[in-house]
């Protein structure tokens, strides 16, 4: 869909969020696998709050996603500084004890 949709890939919105953080956030995992294919690059691209992709994925307890982001490269250890947070505190301050 998004090769179809002739999206533009490293497009940010208002929060700085690519469309690699937007299907984190939905745990589109299909989408995931695309973006990352055409430009690996956004596994590490921040927003405006200093999450990345696997912050996001962590945060809603997308496993599959965050699994997949984590054979893809995504840093585990990513510090968002603005809430103190790396991917594994975000997951678990929501109750995701499974990621």
């Amino acid at each position: 869909m998004v090769t179809e949709l002739n999206c533009k890939i490293m497009h940010t919105d208002k929060l700085g969020r690519t469309a690699l953080h937007c299907a984190a956030f939905g745990g589109y995992i299909a989408c995931i696998e695309v973006l990352i294919m055409k430009a690996d690059c956004l596994i590490h691209k921040e927003d405006l709050d200093q999450f990345t992709p696997i912050h996001i994925a962590c945060e809603r307890g997308k496993y599959d996603c965050v699994k997949y982001l984590l054979k893809c490269g995504a840093a585990v250890n990513a510090f968002a500084r603005i809430d103190d947070c790396t991917p594994l505190s975000c997951a678990q301050a929501n109750g995701h004890q499974q990621v």
